[in-house]
């Protein structure tokens, strides 16, 4: 068991015009689980993208921001939630002019994305 400080994660700020932060995964000692927290800069997106091998939930934090998935796109508001079932793309764009956030949930510690755009 463990007790997670938002304050005690470091901010990954790798890719491009995001800022994520890793809440729960393997270095924690999870066993199937990641969660974290995504932030999308004003204007920018999580490019369109898809897990082949397991599935994504993410709870809006701050919307709204338009998604694609599948063949489908619209707009999610904050307390919405997007279910990506494996080897459905997908993605989040903010168009807003503001950072706005995203809760990600994987039943896996094994992340694999394939980027489409």
């Amino acid at each position: 068991m463990a007790i997670i400080r938002r304050d005690d994660i470091t901010i990954d700020h790798s890719a491009p015009n995001t800022h994520r932060l890793t809440l729960i995964n393997a270095e924690l000692g999870a066993g199937h689980l990641t969660v974290g927290e995504l932030a999308i800069d004003p204007g920018q997106k999580v490019p369109l993208h898809v897990h082949a091998t397991h599935e994504e939930g993410m709870y809006i934090l701050d919307g709204p921001m338009n998604y694609t998935l599948g063949d489908e796109t619209g707009v999610l508001n904050t307390g919405d939630v997007m279910f990506a079932p494996a080897g459905i793309k997908h993605d989040l764009t903010n168009t807003g002019d503001e950072p706005r956030r995203v809760m990600f949930i994987f039943p896996t510690t094994n992340i694999v994305r394939e980027d489409l755009d």
